[in-house]
């Protein structure tokens, strides 16, 4: 005997944008009285329907109405990001009246399927998926790594890059130019920025999302004391400098599912005179562990002292660049625990992991140059793979170059592998540097140090 199923399809309450003629996607704005009491209204022509369950996007105005229709009754209610509308980035919260101008909003109304979502900042949704259905095989892990650059921008992307102090980098000059100071109004967006970006990929499909507070992006200068000379709530004291790093976790787990994992990318150490130190990384790997974290991947340096570049031939000869630390970091943390930077033997990895002070192994470089490097350990082929130093041969050159160019030769070798390419060992250092001076000018011979 078969048992009939009935949905009823509601869409959510009138919303303040509404109201305004706004656009309204994955951007949230809050019900107005005449959403609440029409939601109210839809509950109680529902009164005698006897439902098994409710289900909404994780969208606030979702939510609140699907609320306003259950009332006191004793439905369950879930809530699915794959029920969420779709995001328009920059055309979120916008007059529609001025949209319906763009010839690309013309585009996505009366032929979705051409859309490329080209003029608002934000990848399709389509691509998106794909992106994550094609990671998210044989039940693999696809964590999406979410970044501010703050002051580590080029010039020829921002001419003037944001900061939380106005300490210019040194060894940048002409490539990156000097930064000027966040407000506090601005601090608060970019939370929410780092917010509405893990939604997003949680909308997609994705497993997770690790924030990026390493490698002297933004988060990594709000914790620096070097680079963070504030002397308000963001500055000062290692507390105040964490604070921006913890409220970006704390909203975006409270915006995410449960099962959506948050993790975070953390310095050792800055390895520069006056900057984030070991002793303070550890404090903020503890705190983080305590808050609930998902994961922690711990590497090193910025772009003044690349560290996790291994610049440095004493450095480059360890197995792992970090592998010190992680046993300060298990000592006050047993939330999962990965290190990068410096593996390259198998041995030396499966060593590590035998330690028991880390979890995972991270390996960046090297999937750079062999792909399949995962293929071929499982099936017992792989052995090391060899990452000389990128450099042209002329001092000069390579001491003013310097990181850049070691960066822009690994990036052009996922440039290839993402046009179904192989990768090239044996690309030309000049050829690469020749075409980062093509992008960025003279400016591309003033990004080694000093």
């Amino acid at each position: 005997m078969s048992k009939q199923l009935t949905f009823y399809f509601i869409r959510h309450g009138r919303t303040q944008w509404n109201e305004q003629g706004l656009l309204q996607g994955s951007g949230n704005s809050p019900l107005t009285e005449q959403g609440i009491t029409g939601a109210q209204k839809t509950g109680a022509a529902l009164q005698q329907v006897e439902f098994t369950a409710a289900y909404s996007s994780i969208l606030q105005r979702a939510i609140d109405t699907a609320g306003h229709i259950i009332g006191q009754r004793p439905i369950p209610l879930f809530q699915h990001c794959g029920l969420n509308e779709q995001s328009f980035g920059s055309w979120e919260g916008m007059q529609i009246a001025d949209l319906r101008k763009l010839t690309e909003f013309k585009q996505l109304t009366n032929d979705p399927a051409a859309y490329n979502a080209l003029s608002n900042g934000v990848e399709t949704f389509e691509q998106l998926a794909i992106h994550a259905m094609a990671g998210t095989q044989n039940d693999t892990l696809l964590i999406m790594q979410i970044n501010h650059a703050g002051k580590q921008s080029p010039a020829v992307v921002n001419k003037t890059p944001l900061a939380p102090s106005t300490v210019p980098l040194v060894g940048m000059d002409g490539f990156i130019n000097p930064p000027r100071e966040l407000t506090a109004d601005e601090i608060t967006g970019l939370i929410q920025q780092f917010v509405q970006t893990a939604k997003i990929a949680e909308q997609a499909g994705f497993s997770g999302v690790q924030i990026h507070a390493a490698h002297g992006y933004l988060i990594s200068q709000f914790l620096s004391p070097h680079h963070n000379r504030r002397q308000d709530q963001w500055g000062g004291s290692l507390e105040n400098r964490m604070r921006f790093l913890l409220e970006i976790y704390t909203a975006i787990r409270a915006a995410v599912g449960k099962d959506f994992l948050v993790g975070v990318k953390l310095n050792s150490a800055d390895f520069q005179k006056g900057g984030f130190d070991e002793s303070e990384s550890v404090q903020v790997v503890q705190k983080l562990s305590e808050m609930g974290i998902d994961f922690i991947e711990v590497s090193g340096g910025n772009y003044e002292s690349p560290q996790m570049l291994a610049t440095k031939d004493s450095t480059r000869k360890r197995e792992a660049f970090f592998i010190d630390y992680a046993e300060k970091a298990r000592a006050v943390s047993l939330v999962p625990l990965i290190i990068t930077g410096g593996f390259r033997p198998q041995n030396a990895m499966e060593d590590a992991l035998f330690s028991g002070h880390l979890d995972l192994v991270g390996v960046a470089r090297p999937f750079a140059l062999v792909p399949d490097l995962a293929n071929q350990m499982q099936n017992g082929t792989y052995q090391t793979v060899q990452t000389d130093r990128i450099q042209t041969g002329v001092a000069f050159v390579d001491k003013k170059a310097g990181a850049m160019l070691e960066m822009n030769w690994y990036m052009t070798q996922m440039d290839l592998i993402g046009q179904g390419k192989q990768p090239d060992p044996k690309l030309s250092a000049w050829k690469v540097l020749l075409k980062t001076l093509w992008a960025n000018g003279k400016a591309g011979l003033s990004t080694g140090r000093s």
